[in-house]
């Protein structure tokens, strides 16, 4: 089933929860995704691009030529990423069952971290809140995020990221739960990501948080309304 398929269908409309069937009307967009001699091709909803991303909304609303001819071409993104993006846009549902697709449990980790870059440099920040709800869900039930995994995102993450901050609590909740502070090695993981670890570790005498336990803390939220009605926000 396309993705044009799955917008036009009646049925599905009536069983998400979306703002308005008004966003399904007008034109739709090819997104082309991938390497420019085979990409792969999505039709998407305009209305609903703009409404979920800034990259989208400036370049479809302004002067560009994608506006123009309703056509992105994203050589740069993974297509395996942007069918979860298209998926959670549709159905504003993100979950295992639809992004793991047989992936190894390392695979399927950094599938998760590449969906938060993708949303982080895009400006999807609804999408970025499911990736991390979703990892938060698994990290809980496989354990931290490996090595290898976390030093090839780290650096690509701003100092103030959620997604940093997301990665040195669940490390020291995870330590500190097994009894385990054994110094990490600065050859596997990236410096800064160590010397949170630390600063965290010691910082406070209080035991440390559980991000599966305040995923909202690791939101983005656009002002307080929407923090307030997280629907992961921590009842005290």
């Amino acid at each position: 089933m396309s993705v044009r398929q799955v917008i036009s269908d009646p049925s599905l409309l009536t069983r998400i929860n979306l703002p308005s069937r008004k966003v399904f009307e007008g034109p739709h967009i090819k997104v082309l995704v991938g390497p420019p001699d085979q990409p792969f091709e999505f039709c998407l909803s305009k209305a609903l691009l703009c409404l979920s991303s800034t990259y989208f909304k400036v370049a479809l609303k302004g002067d560009f030529r994608e506006a123009k001819e309703n056509v992105i071409h994203l050589d740069d993104e993974d297509a395996q990423v942007f069918r979860a993006y298209a998926t959670w846009l549709v159905t504003k549902k993100l979950t295992r069952k639809d992004t793991r697709e047989g992936l190894s449990c390392l695979g399927y980790e950094q599938h998760l971290l590449n969906m938060y870059l993708f949303a982080d440099k895009r400006g999807i920040a609804a999408f970025g809140n499911a990736v991390i709800t979703l990892l938060a869900s698994w990290t809980f039930e496989a354990g931290t995020v490996s090595p290898q995994s976390l030093a090839r995102v780290y650096d690509l993450l701003p100092p103030d990221s959620k997604l940093r901050q997301f990665l040195v609590d669940d490390e020291v909740a995870y330590r500190i739960r097994l009894r385990n502070l054994k110094a990490l090695d600065l050859y596997e993981y990236p410096e800064d990501f160590v010397l949170g670890v630390i600063q965290t570790e010691f910082s406070s005498d209080e035991k440390p948080k559980r991000p599966c336990d305040h995923i909202c803390d690791y939101h983005e939220h656009a002002d307080d309304k929407s923090r307030k009605n997280c629907p992961y926000k921590r009842k005290y």
